[in-house]
């Protein structure tokens, strides 16, 4: 799965491929509803983030699809130094849950 997804999606995504992983895919019984997980090695943008749920919602027509990103890989830079990703934490939450600001 893990070549097959960035063989379909490769003229959709070009360079953030490389900053992508496959995790898992989960599809409900009838298929029509699927939740994709990938990891990234860097903070994608917002932009970036609605690119890849735009490649894979074309790709998979007619399905329900969520995409969920993680950053398993920065979890240890982060703990040490929280400074350069405070912006982006901040922005997040702010997004998922307006009445934070």
């Amino acid at each position: 799965m893990e070549e097959a997804w960035k063989t379909a999606l490769s003229d959709k995504l070009g360079g953030l491929l490389d900053a992508l992983f496959f995790d898992k895919a989960q599809v409900n019984r009838a298929g029509d509803k699927m939740n994709v997980f990938l990891h990234a090695d860097r903070l994608l943008t917002d932009q970036e983030q609605e690119k890849v749920r735009g490649a894979f919602r074309g790709f998979f027509r007619g399905v329900s699809l969520s995409v969920r990103l993680s950053y398993p890989a920065l979890g240890q830079q982060l703990c040490a130094d929280i400074a350069p990703y405070r912006d982006y934490h901040t922005h997040r939450v702010g997004r998922e849950s307006p009445g934070s600001r």
